[in-house]
């Protein structure tokens, strides 16, 4: 077994962001290019629902991902996901074999960058996750 702090190394090393647009909650809202009047805007209850797929899609893809993943006997990796500011969610993948992460692209169609997080510490998140899943009181570098 690796020791955590080189597991967390390795792990932050192959940080990748699974980027997953927001779904539109009405299409043409804005008219469309033949010069038809825009729609009216979509009321709450519309919008609401377009969130509520938006959460689905995104849960969808972490789980076929994490499923994936250990089907392949990758079963070393962390995954967070956070809302992207910019609309949509941002997943975040920590994967301890860069075989993994070559498996990724074939999981989704969805944009794959260098680790991005919107508003969360990496380094701190591995740490108090692999603190959590080793059992670890103290900390360790």
């Amino acid at each position: 077994m690796i020791d955590p702090p080189t597991l967390a190394a390795i792990l932050l090393a192959n940080f990748r962001t699974i980027q997953l647009p927001p779904s539109e909650p009405h299409s043409k809202a804005a008219g469309d290019r033949s010069g038809q009047a825009a729609q009216s805007p979509p009321d709450w209850m519309t919008i609401a629902k377009a969130r509520r797929a938006d959460d689905r899609a995104a849960e969808a893809c972490r789980d076929r991902i994490r499923r994936a993943l250990v089907e392949h006997g990758h079963h070393q990796f962390l995954q967070y996901l956070e809302p992207d500011p910019a609309g949509g969610w941002r997943l975040h993948l920590f994967v301890a074999d860069d075989h993994a992460l070559l498996l990724v692209d074939e999981f989704t169609d969805a944009r794959i960058v260098a680790g991005a997080p919107a508003s969360f510490d990496p380094e701190e998140f591995v740490m108090q996750r692999l603190r959590r899943l080793v059992g670890l009181d103290s900390d360790f570098e």
